[in-house]
């Protein structure tokens, strides 16, 4: 998910805000809805406007899904 690796990435900020330019707990706690609009705000903004694309061709980009499973033992089980 790129979600997770913008948190990394906002955690490695606070890595170099902490031992290069001497941010305190407090300073950090300011930054954290900075981080969160960040890591979840920017994988959001694709994902709600593929909503809406629809093309003749190939129909909406999200679409039916199905599950397909190629465990042997599982591929013998009824559900």
């Amino acid at each position: 998910m790129s979600a997770d690796a913008l948190w990394t990435f906002a955690m490695a900020c606070n890595v170099y805000l902490t031992f290069f330019r001497q941010y305190d707990a407090y300073m950090l706690r300011r930054l954290e809805w900075k981080y969160a609009l960040l890591a979840y705000g920017m994988p959001f903004v694709p994902a709600f406007t593929y909503l809406f694309v629809y093309t003749e061709d190939r129909g909406r980009v999200y679409g039916n899904s199905q599950v397909q499973i190629h465990h042997p033992i599982l591929l013998q089980l009824e559900y």
